[in-house]
């Protein structure tokens, strides 16, 4: 039997950014009867000690049922767990099953995403990271002046299965089984706050001095400042350290001067905020280029539309030509319109999903 060469590297992975990695099972806490925010905090609640308290109480019981049928947050009845445990006089730390820090200002009943965890522990999956990769790489392999290959890339479906397979049909053939990466370890030392993501129309607003924050999510995220260990391991000759590295740093340049282009296009004073986040991690990335011992990526939810595709290299003729063919209403270099940002107090604190990765 032929074994294949294998070469083990040994990543540090440090969190930039609040990284959104959602369960898959969509697994979302309701303000209803889930979660009690208090100060800083939300408090997890537990299902069956408030149960066990009010088991005995048909009135309060038949009101928690009543909660429990009408746990979302468009729900007409504004009635929750948390008046039902005022008006019984229950102390939260009677039914308290954990907490979760808020990392903003949050007002109102909205449900939350929870972030993907092991045995209650936060890591970032394997999948996730190799997803970036695979996209970079194809980033480097693509004939960017093949107009019909554009219309291909456009789309966040294509992952390059003409390219990476002798059989684009043929899982099995595709190379980057060669490439594997491992779960970041269990740590229960990483920490998770609730953070409010907000979408906004950078051409809505393009002359405006002040934007205007649309759709909100909140979402549990992986904090800023986190430290993570995982692996790869690369079998046989389809990859090498230096080349690997060198491709995920040329794709995410090409994405954050591109981000940084979009948004030097608009006024509104808390661009600079952005722009400073988008200057540092230029820095880093010519910095790994140098040194060639690391990248920087994105993961999770909220990425963008240039960090999801191949399309940083496109101009905003060649954008505008495909999203005509999508039939999308959009004047020429208008695309994409809606941004992801970390807001507080309807303010903008940066974006989601950057890491940096070393190898140690």
């Amino acid at each position: 039997m032929e074994h294949l060469q294998k070469d083990i590297l040994n990543l540090e992975i440090k969190t930039l950014s609040p990284v959104a990695i959602l369960d898959d099972s969509n697994s979302k806490l309701s303000p209803y009867i889930d979660i009690v925010k208090d100060k800083d905090d939300f408090i997890l609640l537990d299902i069956d000690k408030i149960s066990d308290i009010l088991i005995k109480d048909e009135e309060y019981y038949n009101k928690y049922l009543q909660i429990l049928r009408n746990n979302r947050s468009n729900s007409r009845d504004k009635y929750t767990i948390r008046n039902l445990l005022q008006d019984k006089h229950i102390k939260l730390e009677e039914v308290e099953a954990g907490r979760i820090k808020c990392g903003c200002n949050i007002k109102g009943n909205v449900e939350i995403n929870t972030c993907i965890k092991s045995k209650g522990i936060p890591y970032i999956p394997g999948s996730s990271l190799k997803g970036c990769i695979r996209t970079a790489i194809l980033y480097n392999k693509i004939d960017k002046n093949d107009i019909v290959g554009k219309k291909t890339i456009f789309t966040r479906e294509y992952i390059g299965q003409d390219i990476f397979r002798k059989n684009p049909k043929s899982v099995q053939e595709d190379i980057f089984k060669n490439l594997i990466i491992r779960d970041t370890e269990i740590d229960s030392n990483i920490q998770t706050s609730i953070y409010e993501a907000r979408s906004i129309n950078i051409y809505k607003d393009i002359n405006s001095e002040k934007l205007n924050l649309d759709m909100k999510i909140l979402l549990e995220c992986i904090d800023k400042k986190q430290t993570l260990n995982s692996q790869i391991v690369l079998k046989g000759n389809d990859f090498t350290k230096e080349d690997l590295f060198y491709k995920i740093n040329d794709f995410y340049e090409k994405v954050v001067n591109k981000e940084l282009e979009e948004i030097c296009k608009v006024r509104f004073n808390e661009k600079d905020i952005l722009i400073n986040e988008y200057n540092l991690l230029l820095e880093k990335i010519k910095k790994f280029k140098k040194d060639k011992n690391g990248f920087i990526a994105r993961v999770g939810k909220l990425k963008g539309f240039f960090s999801n595709t191949l399309a940083a290299e496109l101009s905003d003729n060649e954008i505008y030509s495909l999203v005509i063919d999508q039939k999308k209403k959009r004047k020429k270099g208008e695309f994409p319109t809606t941004k992801w940002v970390i807001s507080s107090d309807n303010d903008i604190r940066g974006t989601f999903g950057w890491i940096e990765v070393k190898e140690i």
